[in-house]
């Protein structure tokens, strides 16, 4: 497989990269935790969490989860409250992945590798 597909999102891409101004202190290879909020609007980038995956060159492929949505409007607190549970528990997750495995390596990898197998992947990002 060529290299370039190693890489990719798997699902509809953002509108627009909104980590990028965060370069300067964020790598999405490492691990990192970024939150902003603004318009009524929320995002969160998890970043560096290790795959048991290798990409075509046989580096060591990590996980980015990047995710949006938007404050509650009238009849909609039910949805959101969801989405913030859900997104709460992510970084949750991963937190308690850092601070228990030096490597990174636990539950949301594990869970991740278990959604995202190897021919799936493959499969989507062709």
């Amino acid at each position: 497989m060529p290299r370039r597909l190693d890489y990719g999102f798997l699902g509809p891409a953002p509108d627009s990269r909104w980590w990028d101004p965060y370069s300067e202190y964020t790598a999405t290879e490492r691990p990192c935790l970024l939150a902003i909020s603004s318009n009524g609007r929320w995002r969160v980038l998890i970043s560096g969490v290790p795959s048991t995956r290798t990409d075509s060159v046989g580096t060591l492929i990590f996980y980015t989860l990047v995710l949006e949505g938007s404050s509650p409007g009238p009849g909609g607190a039910a949805e959101a409250g969801q989405d913030r549970t859900a997104v709460l528990a992510l970084a949750s997750r991963w937190l308690d992945d850092i601070a228990g495995h030096p490597e990174g390596r636990g539950a949301l990898s594990e869970l991740l590798d278990g959604i995202c197998s190897s021919t799936e992947v493959d499969r989507l990002l062709a």
